[in-house]
């Protein structure tokens, strides 16, 4: 063997000795380590104080993070307040519902001048499922009764508030009743005039002593008609905190007890009342709503 080929099987052997002292040193550390993996492994798992600290905090944030985003949807389909809109927003509005909203029609407001055309109501105590049916709507231009229906369709205005009251069919009076309703409603208006911004507004407070509603019924019925908005995402209008005294009954000042209509005491609004309402519609404008500026060209 020569000088070159000795000195190499020197240091191959050398190397070799290094490497098994190295992992005969390395051999009782690695037992000891994965001991010790084991040992912290297993009280993890039985202490419930670390699973619960453990749990806190990658739980805790998500969960406030969750809540933070409810509250805030939780207002997002209530219209907010806001300045005070010109008539020229009224002016794009049609009021649709029963005799409750009908009503209007005899206070002369001086922002709804054209008040005769832009409410569209029944004459009589109906439900909103009768009025999906009825044909007793009187028309604005032609001035005949015809179906709601016809009525959009033939007029499309920009914006329609929906104002129903309590009033049932008979046969009974139900959460699912009131949404059914609703939907097949609002599902009859989109289809004839699909670009008509829908505001439901809340069910208008009654006098304390009406036979026909009491406020409690009336504020659990409004607390279903925001949950239908929130879940359809058509914008509520809350007209009715407005309206109310701290019974839940309409402000003294905004009807007179001794009126008498149609030989039963009358409950609902006077021209107080309306006028008030007038004015939160203004203050609580929809978001699509942009004011139309005048034309300064010469």
């Amino acid at each position: 063997m020569n000088r070159s080929a000795l000195n190499r099987f020197i240091a191959i052997a050398v190397l070799l000795v290094v490497t098994v002292v190295a992992m005969i040193v390395a051999k009782p550390r690695i037992g000891t380590a994965k001991e010790q993996a084991k040992t912290q492994s297993a009280d993890t798992a039985t202490d419930p104080a670390v699973v619960t600290e453990h749990q806190d905090e990658t739980e805790t944030p998500d969960t406030e993070e969750t809540e933070k985003t409810d509250d805030e949807a939780e207002n997002d389909y209530i219209l907010k307040e806001t300045d005070a809109a010109s008539s020229e927003y009224l002016d794009r509005i049609v009021f649709i519902g029963d005799r409750t909203i009908g009503n209007i029609e005899y206070c002369p407001i001086p922002e709804l001048p054209r008040i005769s055309q832009q409410v569209w109501s029944l004459d009589e105590n109906a439900s909103v499922s009768k009025a999906i049916v009825a044909d007793t709507f009187l028309h604005p231009v032609w001035m005949e009764n015809v179906s709601f229906i016809t009525a959009i369709k033939d007029i499309a205005p920009p914006y329609a508030i929906l104002t129903f009251g309590s009033y049932s069919d008979g046969e009974g009076y139900t959460r699912d009743s009131l949404i059914k309703a609703y939907s097949e409603f609002i599902g009859h208006l989109i289809s004839a005039s699909p670009n008509t911004q829908i505001i439901i507004q809340s069910i208008l407070p009654v006098g304390k002593g009406c036979p026909i509603v009491s406020s409690e019924q009336i504020a659990e019925r409004n607390e279903w008609l925001k949950d239908f908005c929130k879940q359809n995402h058509i914008y509520y209008l809350d007209t009715y905190s407005a309206l109310v005294n701290e019974e839940g009954y309409l402000r003294i000042d905004f009807y007179d007890p001794d009126n008498i209509y149609s030989g039963i005491q009358n409950y609902t609004m006077n021209y107080a009342g309306y006028s008030q309402m007038i004015y939160y519609v203004r203050t609580h404008v929809h978001p699509s709503y942009v004011p139309q500026t005048p034309d300064t060209s010469e």
